[in-house]
């Protein structure tokens, strides 16, 4: 027999995984987003939810699949939450103070008097009539 060429080594040792696109065009695969190119380096956008299976060859180049279609996956560089156009910018808010009941607190109360019944100066003596 022959041996297979490295291009049929690198697709038959690849991982294959199912995604969905999700609201951006996009999929994220391993914490990074990804959107699918196509031969010319336009990105092709599909409908949310569509299932992707996405191909991991052996040399590390991610490729999508859907039906019969096969294409590239580029990284982007960073996903944005919110847009800074219509969301207003976030301003920290301020901490909260923890609250600390006081001593006259029910729940506080009897160990309160516990601790204060264990302290030697704070003990009574007996009175001499």
């Amino acid at each position: 027999e022959t041996q297979p060429d490295p291009q049929q080594i690198n697709l038959k040792l690849a991982i294959l995984s199912d995604r969905k696109i999700d609201n951006g065009c996009c999929l994220k695969y391993h914490n990074d987003y990804y959107l699918p190119v196509d031969a010319s380096g336009q990105t092709v956008p599909y409908r949310k939810g569509t299932l992707v299976i996405v191909i991991k060859a052996f040399d590390g180049v991610l490729y999508g699949c859907i039906g019969e279609q096969v294409f590239r996956l580029e990284i982007l560089p960073q996903k944005y939450r919110t847009s800074k156009e219509f969301n207003p910018s976030h301003t920290p808010c301020k901490p909260k103070k923890k609250y600390i009941p006081p001593m006259s607190h029910p729940w506080k109360k009897a160990s309160f008097d516990k601790f204060l019944a264990q302290q030697a100066h704070r003990k009574r003596l007996p009175t001499i009539s």
